[in-house]
């Protein structure tokens, strides 16, 4: 991470420095970050996705989309799906942080690409349809 790069977040006594760009997408943003505060939780390193509130404005029915994605999110619960850590809203930077734990190996878009071109191994193919409710992982 560069210097340049580097923003603080923080959101009562969480504090998160924010790194590099991981994606971009139509309303924001995800960035690479890192916990900061003393605690266990010190050095975790996560993904930040960064929603601007005046974008989501601008779409029909964006505040409630938002607000029901961050509602479907919290839900989720399983060890194979990317935990919400915490939200962190800025309504003075217009501007809300989702906090997700970080997935440094590959994602679940990497792996059905891999698939549709050259098939996924039986013992990966065995373990996802135990463990995912995605009826085409075949």
């Amino acid at each position: 991470m560069s210097r340049k790069t580097l923003k603080r977040i923080y959101k009562d006594s969480k504090k998160y420095v924010l790194g590099d760009v991981l994606g971009e997408g139509a309303f924001g943003q995800v960035r690479e970050g890192m916990r900061v505060d003393e605690g266990d939780k010190f050095g975790l390193r996560v993904a930040v996705k960064i929603i601007s509130r005046r974008l989501i404005k601008k779409v029909r029915n964006g505040q409630e989309n938002l607000k029901r994605e961050m509602r479907c999110i919290k839900k989720v619960k399983h060890q194979n799906v990317i935990q919400l850590i915490e939200n962190i809203d800025e309504p003075e930077n217009d501007k809300v942080y989702l906090v997700f734990e970080l997935a440094n190996l590959f994602s679940l878009q990497d792996l059905c690409e891999h698939a549709r071109d050259s098939g996924v191994p039986n013992p990966i193919t065995n373990v996802l349809e135990k463990q995912l409710p995605i009826p085409y992982i075949k």
